[in-house]
């Protein structure tokens, strides 16, 4: 625990920030200082993190790097071919290919009214490549896809359906491949404003539930796996009982 660290990056003044976690968990918690301060300017985007690692991508200059803020380490940088201003991130996902022991960058760009994808792959053979026919058409309610289990992973609606329905869309880094990932049984077809997470390496999911006016929170403890979805909780409407204005209520 005492080497786990909690990254900030502020915006106001660009920096990035290092923490560490051990004092933030305290009860109480002991006020955290920085253990380091390193100088992100306005140029760069985080488009995610891994191991330790941050993908930055340098706006003005339209390249994509690692970076190691622990030991200032800065890998070889891949241009994305565009020029400034050509294009914008619709979504995008860094991550670990453990089968060929890779980090990988996914990043579509909408150019001239189209999505091109790629995939950069860093290390000593650094390469890009174009993705095609990647299903995440609509577009994915956040631009970031969570990496767990080597896939990244976007809540969008479904398409063909007339009515609001979600899906969870997959991209796995060692095969490149695009896949789905279906919500948990019961609860899918009743699913308002999804939201989803990586917690203890672990795909989450949470929604309101329309039919039962309640918030559920889902945890797929075998990625990949329907069966393997269990409820954590649900929270249900704020309703007066007793002096409680509210109540959480653990599911078994």
């Amino acid at each position: 625990m005492t080497h786990q660290r909690l990254l900030s990056f502020t915006v106001c003044d660009p920096k990035l920030v290092s923490f560490p976690m051990h004092l933030l968990l305290q009860n109480p918690p002991t006020p955290a200082k920085p253990l380091c301060s390193s100088s992100l300017n306005d140029s760069y985007l985080i488009l995610g993190s891994c191991n330790g690692l941050l993908c930055l991508y340098h706006i003005p200059r339209c390249y994509v790097a690692l970076w190691n803020p622990s030991i200032r380490f800065t890998s070889k940088r891949l241009p994305t071919g565009l020029s400034p201003g050509e294009g914008f991130s619709t979504f995008h996902g860094f991550g670990y290919d453990a089968v060929n022991d890779k980090y990988k960058l996914l990043l579509a760009m909408r150019v001239l009214g189209e999505t091109v994808t790629k995939i950069y792959t860093f290390g000593a053979d650094s390469s890009c490549k174009v993705i095609q026919n990647l299903p995440l058409d609509p577009h994915p309610t956040e631009r970031l896809g969570k990496f767990v289990s080597g896939t990244l992973n976007w809540i969008a609606p479904k398409m063909g359906v007339s009515d609001e329905k979600w899906v969870i869309c997959s991209f796995d880094f060692a095969t490149e491949t695009s896949g789905q990932v279906v919500l948990p049984y019961g609860d899918r077809d009743n699913v308002c404003k999804p939201v989803i997470n990586a917690v203890r390496n672990c795909l989450c999911v949470c929604f309101f539930d329309s039919r039962k006016a309640h918030w559920a929170v889902w945890l797929m403890k075998e990625y990949g796996v329907q069966d393997s979805w269990t409820k954590l909780m649900v929270i249900p409407r704020f309703v007066q009982e007793d002096s409680w204005p509210w109540k959480l209520i653990p599911h078994d």
